[in-house]
């Protein structure tokens, strides 16, 4: 780490084939992916590359070997623009993959195809501006993960119980994203198939914090769903530099079910919470 690597020849760590656990390659200058040179490598179990100048690795997809004690793969920190199609499909036994601080706004329906395993997906810092590609609703759906990391933490934060294993899906982090809307075709099912408790606890639940939502009727699902409501953790209606902030769990469900039924087009702002209290209304 921290050197000035631009390239490494090919077959230069094949002396350590059969002893390498851990390779670090963070802070250098390197623009490929370098997975290819540790394919086959039958104790390696983690590979980090992060804070390069890797800006495509569509050359992943062609892989034909695996790396079979693989379980974490941390390209954070490059010049990724998209997560193409297969570029996974060599290592289905991978449990974290970490693609945080990148440039990505678009992942292929099939980037992380064949990832059997895969429990923490990182994406955190990235530019999924709405947070509404159908593309990151269906890796969940697709895929048994155990948390999506959508915000700007550490890793640490996020998977604290992960050396004891874990038994359900305690929460999703959508933390400190650039989104404004939340549409529930990309992420009712996700949401609604997460086993949180009923009872909410802090660290789980869904994460909203500082996001700035239009609670508009994008929102609506949300609102009037007593169960998921109930375990919301941050967030605000509105612009974070408009004033007064109104919380995502401050809001009227029902009033504003009222006004989206008024018109297809309506787009009622900031609309908090009546004397009613928090909307009524159970798990899905």
């Amino acid at each position: 780490m921290n050197n000035r690597l631009e390239y490494i020849e090919p077959g230069t760590l094949e002396p350590l084939r059969y002893d390498l656990q851990a390779l670090y390659l963070n802070d250098n200058l390197l623009t490929q992916p370098m997975l290819d040179q540790v394919l086959g490598f039958p104790r390696l179990l983690e590979f980090h590359v992060a804070n390069n100048l890797i800006a495509d690795i569509s050359s992943m997809a062609d892989f034909t070997e695996s790396t079979p004690s693989l379980n974490t793969i941390d390209f954070s920190g490059n010049r990724l623009t998209s997560v193409p199609q297969f570029a996974f499909r060599a290592f289905p036994d991978v449990l974290i993959v970490v693609l945080s601080n990148n440039n990505i706004s678009y992942i292929h329906p099939d980037a992380f195809y064949n990832m059997k395993s895969l429990e923490y997906l990182f994406l955190d810092g990235n530019h999924l501006n709405q947070l509404g590609s159908p593309e990151v609703g269906r890796i969940v759906l697709d895929h048994p993960i155990f948390s999506l990391g959508l915000e700007s933490s550490n890793i640490e934060s996020l998977v604290p119980g992960f050396v004891e294993g874990l038994a359900d899906r305690s929460g999703i982090a959508l933390d400190s994203n650039p989104m404004r809307h939340f549409p529930e075709d990309v992420f009712g099912d996700l949401l609604r198939n997460f086993s949180i408790s009923d009872n909410p606890v802090s660290g789980k639940g869904i994460s909203m914090y500082h996001n700035w939502i239009d609670c508009d009727c994008d929102f609506l699902w949300v609102a009037i769903d007593g169960w998921l409501n109930a375990h919301l953790n941050g967030g605000h209606c509105g612009h974070k530099d408009e004033f007064p902030w109104v919380s995502l769990d401050d809001v009227d469900g029902q009033a504003l079910q009222e006004q989206c039924l008024v018109t297809t087009t309506a787009e009622p702002t900031n609309p908090r919470r009546g004397r009613g209290g928090r909307a009524r209304g159970g798990r899905p």
